[in-house]
């Protein structure tokens, strides 16, 4: 007869890697035991020297306690895909707060074993395996650039293993694309063994040599296989977790899915049936008051050394906070000098200093164009008003609502680069005067974007950093239709 309760073994290592550069350990991997069964989470960080090792942190303590609070049992996919979800807005929140954590992101992967079934997830490039039998079965397929394209034909896998952007990753949390990969659930083996891994192993051990290791204890395999990979050249962090499933849901062939549990009505009676009714809609009670109190909870902010991390933002106020509509300033019949306008904008809009990585581009810009009359500021808007995201002042300073572009339309970090040169672009290109110009779209207009300025921003950027002309069209591609589609005014105004 089969066993409802898997026993596992388990083993874990992460390694900073041999690169002299790296001082921290963007890894980041937990394994955690609850109603929900054992879950066990491994994470890549990126973004810098601490905006990937609190990415990665993030994402695992996340998920983890949205299980401790909201697992319902038999609901197990939406509870992953929601966790991951509430990871994703707490990474954006973070990096919202603090602009030095504005690149940051975390790749995931994630096994949830729960008796005799288990469920796996996963964004970006790091995998799951799973060995059954004598053979090994990568369950996870890399979101990445070069996947893509094996997937259409238009390399080999072998010729990804050397291709010069095979890390560059299509998915991450805390970037525009994050969905994960979801799969579940499925029947649990006796003596089926898992590997979770970030690309600092896969990078330099191949499939076969994994499943081989695999067969050892838990932690050892772990130490070999991170060794390896340190043998190798092992530049990069690298996180191994491995789960073998000592006695698992299947003995002589036959999988047993989990009992239901059932109520005796002929021992126990019709006073069963009441009172099973009466703890059900207590619980019901329970959960609406508790879901009320976490959407009036507002989120507190913890001070770390010079950094700002907010704690878990609970995920009931987190989904479509919009900042509130305010009046807007009346259209003016008279000419507005730039230096008028400047003013107006510092009045009406409540602005930070940008970071430096920010100021450093548009100081670059001009100076790759020293004749275009590009702007020579750059400021964040704390709250947009309405939708109005960007005002640009030819000469002067660019404006950008960084927290909303950021967290409500999920504008990714390495495209606020292409949005500055979008932005500085603008300035050049309008060719109205400062009294029709203030008219028409000081006081509200939501215009599309013109298509020239896309050119322009382009030649702006290529001329500035030499940069692959296809990697920024993609980026510029990106932006173009979600802020077409968010209908977005980019406020501005022109000699």
């Amino acid at each position: 007869m089969a066993k409802i309760t898997a026993h596992i073994s388990v083993g874990a290592l992460s390694d900073i890697g041999l690169n002299p550069a790296r001082t921290k350990n963007e890894d980041y991997y937990g394994r955690f035991d609850g109603d929900y069964g054992t879950l066990f989470i491994v994470c890549d960080g990126m973004g810098g020297h601490e905006g990937g090792e609190i990415a990665s942190r993030i994402a695992v303590e996340s998920i983890k306690s949205y299980f401790d609070d909201y697992f319902v049992p038999t609901e197990e996919i939406p509870i992953i895909v929601q966790s991951i979800d509430h990871a994703h807005q707490n990474i954006l929140a973070t990096a919202s707060r603090d602009i030095a954590m504005l690149d940051m992101g975390s790749t995931l992967v994630l096994l949830l074993i729960k008796g005799s079934q288990f469920w796996y997830a996963h964004s970006g490039d790091s995998r799951i395996y799973m060995r059954r039998g004598d053979s090994i079965n990568r369950l996870t397929k890399d979101h990445s650039e070069v996947q893509g394209l094996v997937d259409t034909g238009v390399i080999s896998p072998e010729q990804a293993k050397e291709h010069p952007r095979r890390n560059v990753i299509s998915k991450a949390l805390g970037h525009t694309n994050y969905t994960p990969d979801v799969s579940g659930p499925h029947v649990l083996y006796q003596d089926d063994v898992f590997l979770l891994c970030t690309d600092g192993l896969t990078e330099y051990v191949a499939d076969e040599e994994i499943m081989e290791y695999m067969s050892e204890d838990p932690q050892i395999s772990c130490q070999i296989l991170i060794e390896l990979a340190k043998q190798r050249g092992g530049a990069d962090n690298i996180t191994a977790q491995m789960i073998r499933v000592v006695h698992g849901a299947v003995e002589g062939g036959m999988s047993v899915a989990p009992k239901k549990a059932s109520v005796n009505f002929k021992k126990y009676g019709i006073s069963a049936f009441f009172a099973l009714t009466a703890i059900f809609i207590l619980w019901q009670i329970g959960k609406a008051i508790v879901d009320r109190g976490a959407r009036d909870k507002k989120p507190e902010i913890v001070v770390s050394g010079d950094r700002v991390i907010p704690e878990v933002i609970s995920p009931k106020e987190k989904k479509n906070e919009q900042p509130k509509a305010e009046k807007q300033p009346a259209p003016t019949t008279q000419p507005v000098s730039v230096a008028g306008l400047e003013a107006q904008l510092e009045k009406e809009l409540s602005v930070v200093p940008a970071g430096a990585a920010y100021t450093e581009f548009l100081a670059k810009l001009n100076q790759a164009n020293p004749s275009a009359g590009l702007p020579t500021q750059l400021k964040f808007i704390r709250e947009p008003k309405e939708k109005r995201s960007i005002f640009v002042v030819p000469g002067k300073t660019i404006y950008i609502a960084f927290r909303h572009l950021a967290n409500v339309e999920k504008v990714p970090g390495d495209q606020f680069f292409a949005l500055i040169s979008i932005a500085a672009a603008i300035g050049i290109s309008y060719s109205g005067g400062l009294q029709d110009y203030d008219q028409l779209y000081f006081a509200g207009a939501t215009g599309a974007i013109p298509d020239n300025v896309y050119g322009k921003a382009t030649e702006l950027y290529i001329k500035t950093t030499g940069a692959d002309k296809f990697r920024f069209a993609r980026n510029i591609s990106t932006l173009k239709p979600r802020l077409k589609q968010a209908n977005l005014a980019l406020h501005y105004v022109a000699q």
